[in-house]
């Protein structure tokens, strides 16, 4: 596929907008992975994108933005990509915005809204050490001994502000140390760092730690004249709230529903849907239904069209389902009732999908960790 497939020389609808989000109506699809990928690009072109939000791991996106700021040396991709499942961002795309970043004097900064690792903390310093920009941390192998057992990363950082601040600024600081605070929070169980046991209710983070996260982001990094993008789930970024069922649409407020509530019509708020085909998870393909009557792909299919770009306020009332897959209920229905001018400013429709396939995390984290300090 080609960029210009999207029609992305003739849509005009991010100007004058603030926070453009871009929703995955199907995961690990790679024909959404590419349409996404392609619009953050055109955002990053054409409409001064600055701020790129993901799902990933909030401090690994901090190593992420290590490499993308030429801080690390151009041949840490191949050590930064031995970690990357199949979440965004992609390795190709890593390098395309180094490569644009290079050239800019503001350079497009790169945040995460997911679960938290502290083992990605204890990297995110070590990078910095190798890079030169951090030359005295000689706490660091003791403090990695005793990870599971103690909170001195975050005595360390705390202890180090003006140490840390010297090297990667007052801004960024103030976001490591928040990260660091919310590790605390989040892995501490009964006394412990426990990384595995906690890893459930990790994943049970309400959307209103992310939407305080989120906030952090804008008013750290997002300037006057540039726009943010985040990608996520289209569920995620709606406008109102979760939609699960096929006849109830369920009361919990989402990360989408903060946004448009705090920025209303500066707000864009796009999903990428699928027509037909396949999409992976967990080293499995699984079969798309064809689209339902009355559903927005439907009405695409019937096209013919290969992409669609569509507002939804010139889509007629009589649509009025939307498909949206979880890859972990593979088992519910996939398409939904609701209005779908309230929910969503905009469309893209993708014909086909196949499916991405996911590369899994390596868990020889504690091993790997201990190879690269470096004791100084």
């Amino acid at each position: 596929m080609k960029n210009d497939n999207f029609g992305l020389k003739n849509i005009h609808d991010f100007n004058s907008k603030k926070i453009v989000g871009i929703g995955e109506s199907v995961e690990y699809s790679a024909n959404i992975r590419h349409a996404v990928l392609s619009y953050l690009k055109h955002l990053i072109l054409n409409n001064n994108c600055k701020v790129i939000v993901f799902e990933n791991s909030a401090n690994t996106c901090m190593i992420y933005g290590l490499y993308t700021q030429g801080i690390l040396p151009e041949n840490a991709i191949k050590e930064i990509s031995k970690d990357m499942a199949s979440d965004y961002p992609t390795t190709e795309f890593l390098v395309w915005l180094r490569k644009h970043n290079s050239g800019q004097s503001e350079k497009v900064r790169m945040f995460g809204l997911g679960f938290l690792s502290p083992t990605s903390t204890f990297d995110y310093l070590l990078y910095l050490q190798d890079a030169g920009i951090i030359t005295n941390i000689t706490l660091l192998p003791e403090i990695l001994k005793n990870w599971r057992k103690t909170t001195k990363l975050g005595e360390y950082v705390h202890s180090n502000a003006a140490t840390i601040k010297k090297y990667v600024g007052e801004t960024d600081y103030n976001y490591l140390k928040s990260i660091v605070d919310e590790n605390d929070n989040i892995f501490r169980y009964n006394g412990l760092y426990e990384f595995e046991t906690c890893l459930d209710s990790i994943n049970k983070i309400i959307d209103l730690k992310r939407w305080n996260m989120f906030e952090k982001i804008i008013s750290g990094y997002l300037t006057p004249d540039g726009i943010l993008a985040i990608v996520s789930r289209s569920v995620d970024l709606n406008r109102k709230n979760s939609t699960y069922e096929r006849h109830n649409i369920l009361p919990d407020k989402k990360l989408g529903y903060f946004i448009s509530q705090k920025y209303g019509n500066r707000y864009f708020c796009l999903s990428i849907q699928i027509g037909i085909g396949t999409y992976g998870y967990n080293k499995k393909n699984f079969v798309l239904e064809y689209p339902e009557n009355h559903s927005f792909e439907k009405f695409c299919m019937n096209s013919k069209a290969e992409y669609i770009y569509c507002k939804s306020e010139t889509l007629p009332k009589t649509f009025n389902k939307l498909r949206l897959v979880r890859r972990k209920d593979k088992n519910e229905p996939q398409f939904v009732y609701m209005d779908l001018n309230k929910r969503f400013d905009a469309f893209i429709f993708v014909r086909n999908s196949a499916p991405l396939q996911a590369k899994i995390y390596s868990h020889d984290i504690i091993k790997k960790r201990k190879q690269n300090i470096k004791c100084v």
